[in-house]
């Protein structure tokens, strides 16, 4: 069977770099858009700029990249291009980066050169984009009850496809914070539960933080955050209630006391019918 134009280039590209290059059509189809970035950035470091640019285009081909891949795949391409003096096709790369991941941050070993036009085309997304935010509705009580999932709900208006909303939480102590995606109730709404077993006993108590992220993970907008994070506690049990508090007690002394008063009513209230006899012996 023969393969589609897009396979021979992604063989061509590939096998003459020395990578190994798909086999058939249903090979190419995924998965070569990591291969191809790897190898952009073996061409990168041995100067091969067009060879690079030749990868960095046959790997953003795959459709199937996930999000990460493709935001590094624009980064090298803008790179690229800026060394190639292309500036043109170098910021429209820099803007579809820009367009997947708003929060990214240039990496410490851009050159200056990379730099600038990265923070030009920051600022240009910035500007043209609707800032997120986050406000928690519903948020937990300082305390709850043991043993039971606490429900939350932010409200995100107008949360873009490429962007998620997550909260974080672990056991108060802990170093390790587990995650979960919020799900969109109605209106921008996004609901999430802390989990039961986080107030197992009374007194345990958990940190939390929510925030929406791109695809590099980092923050755009949210409420608390690892550094300092929200807080939810299991209330104490309460203090047990002295006996003499309890309803039963004095149910029970009042009875007693009934009894012993209608006891000592009878005991003195009848009339004496008998007689005492004194003997006396003188020796």
């Amino acid at each position: 069977m023969a393969r589609p134009a897009h396979a021979v280039v992604v063989a061509c590209v590939l096998a003459g770099t020395g990578m190994r290059a798909a086999a058939s059509a249903e090979g190419t189809k995924a998965g070569y858009a990591v291969e191809g970035l790897a190898q952009a950035n073996r061409l990168i470091d041995d100067a091969d700029f067009e060879g690079a640019l030749a990868a960095l285009q046959v790997a953003l081909g795959d459709e199937s990249a996930d999000a990460r891949t493709r935001v590094e795949l624009y980064h090298r391409l803008g790179e690229v291009n800026v060394i190639l003096d292309r500036p043109d096709t170098a910021d429209a790369a820099f803007a579809r980066l820009f367009e997947l991941a708003p929060g990214f941050t240039t990496p410490a070993e851009d050159p200056p050169s990379v730099r600038e036009p990265l923070r030009k085309a920051r600022e240009a997304a910035s500007a043209a984009r609707t800032p997120v935010t986050l406000t928690l509705e519903k948020k937990p009580p300082a305390s709850v009850e043991p043993g039971a999932d606490v429900p939350l709900v932010a409200k995100i208006p107008d949360l873009r496809s490429v962007l998620s909303a997550r909260l974080y939480y672990r056991a108060a102590g802990s170093t390790r914070w587990e995650a979960t995606t919020l799900h969109e109730d109605d209106d921008g709404r996004y609901a999430g539960v802390l989990p039961a077993k986080l107030f197992a006993t009374a007194g345990a108590s958990a940190d939390y933080y929510l925030q929406v992220e791109d695809v590099t993970g980092a923050k755009l907008a949210g409420a608390g955050s690892a550094e300092h994070p929200l807080r939810v506690g299991v209330r104490a049990a309460p203090p047990p209630v002295p006996v003499y508090e309890r309803w039963w007690f004095w149910t029970g002394a009042g009875a007693l006391v009934a009894i012993g008063g209608t006891v000592a009513y009878f005991a003195f209230s009848r009339p004496s019918t008998g007689s005492v006899t004194v003997a006396v012996r003188v020796q």
